[in-house]
């Protein structure tokens, strides 16, 4: 016998379960019927780094002889930039963060989110040229900023369509973070180099953070829209069920 930890997440209800497996079962369609599908999806997502570091009490294990004398200490107002990236099998796009002109971390709102849009349709031209722009899909999730009126209007025009949201032709579905490369892979890819850091400002924090996406390489990527293939998969087998325990 071996020990396993029981894990916790966010209870779904039937309406959940089958919008997963609804979009699940799209995906997989979409790749029989083009093999290269996944390679033109672009996955987004914003994510909060803490100055103070962050630990996670569930996982983190002290080993030592005597109980350690040690706590870790977090101030009510934690100092924190939030960040967004855009990943797909053909690299990373980003980051860009959400700040003002002073460096200081602002609140996601549907005009911010509007000006990294921007910033982001730009640099895709860069990365895949203007013509193959044109055939890429973008992913993200149904947060109120991500889905205000003018925002899926600037989504609908540039990319005519191929856009996987909330309010959108293609949904993305409720409750599935475990099914978003960026929530499964690069998050806890970069808090995980970063475990222990402390910082004294939030340019270094950011500094840090730009040189580690910068270092994902694009086997990386290839390899985590591989693992998502395989979610997608888990996913329909499950009827829409949750798959962390089966991975």
């Amino acid at each position: 016998m071996k020990p396993y930890h029981i894990s916790v997440h966010q209870g779904l209800i039937p309406e959940n379960a089958l919008q997963r497996r609804t979009m699940c079962a799209w995906f997989l369609r979409q790749v029989r019927e083009e093999e290269d599908f996944l390679r033109s999806v672009w996955f987004s997502d914003e994510a909060h780094f803490y100055l103070s570091g962050t630990v996670n009490s569930r996982n983190y294990v002290h080993w030592a002889s005597e109980r350690p004398d040690e706590v870790i200490e977090r101030n009510l107002h934690v100092t924190k930039a939030t960040v967004w990236v855009a990943l797909s099998a053909q690299g990373v796009i980003g980051p860009f963060w959400f700040c003002n002109e002073d460096g200081a971390t602002e609140t996601v709102t549907a005009d911010r989110y509007m000006n990294v849009l921007t910033r982001f349709w730009r640099a895709l031209g860069r990365f895949c040229g203007h013509e193959a722009r044109g055939q890429q899909w973008f992913m993200q999730d149904g947060t109120a900023p991500h889905t205000a009126r003018r925002v899926l209007t600037w989504l609908t025009d540039h990319f005519e369509g191929r856009v996987i949201s909330r309010f959108t032709e293609k949904t993305w579905a409720s409750h599935s973070p475990n099914l978003n490369p960026l929530d499964f892979f690069l998050w806890g890819h970069l808090k995980d180099q970063m475990s222990g850091e402390q910082f004294q400002t939030l340019n270094d924090l950011k500094s840090l953070v730009e040189r580690l996406i910068r270092a994902v390489t694009p086997e990386q990527c290839e390899d985590t829209i591989q693992h998502f293939l395989l979610r997608m998969r888990r996913c329909v087998q499950r009827d829409g069920g949750h798959i962390e325990q089966l991975l």
